[in-house]
């Protein structure tokens, strides 16, 4: 069984949906708009239980971040480098570190605001570990 979430918006009167893509025609004709940073589908926020209603008759589980506690903490995420620091086991923080930043650094014309990102997410997860 495939799980869709609802997920509370940092945008406002919106709920972000995860859902898969075969059922896009359905999150857009209530008007939702596909949010490439957040991965997923925004909809008004008074269709939430509609959402989540259609997908539990369409056999899926639904996770909404209201009800459940600890998905809600890891979708707070400010940054992606942040959310990918939280997605991955720690065992791979350094080497993913240390790939992203062979890609990411200035001087080999990457990004540095994407660098710089990265290296402040590392930083704040070191100073809490500490």
């Amino acid at each position: 069984m495939t799980t869709v979430y609802l997920l509370t918006s940092r945008y406002g009167e919106k709920v972000g949906v995860r859902a898969p893509f075969e059922y896009k025609d359905y999150l857009k004709s209530l008007g939702g708009r596909w949010n490439p940073e957040t991965h997923a589908w925004l909809i008004p926020a008074n269709l939430r239980s509609e959402v989540a209603t259609y997908f539990r008759r369409h056999g899926f589980t639904v996770e909404d971040d209201r009800s459940t506690p600890s998905r809600a903490r890891r979708e707070t995420h400010e940054t992606w480098a942040e959310a990918m620091f939280a997605a991955i086991p720690e065992h791979l923080h350094e080497e993913t570190y240390r790939a992203l930043c062979r890609v990411l650094h200035p001087d080999i014309g990457g990004d540095p605001r994407a660098a710089q990102v990265l290296i402040d997410a590392r930083t704040d997860r070191e100073r809490r570990a500490s």
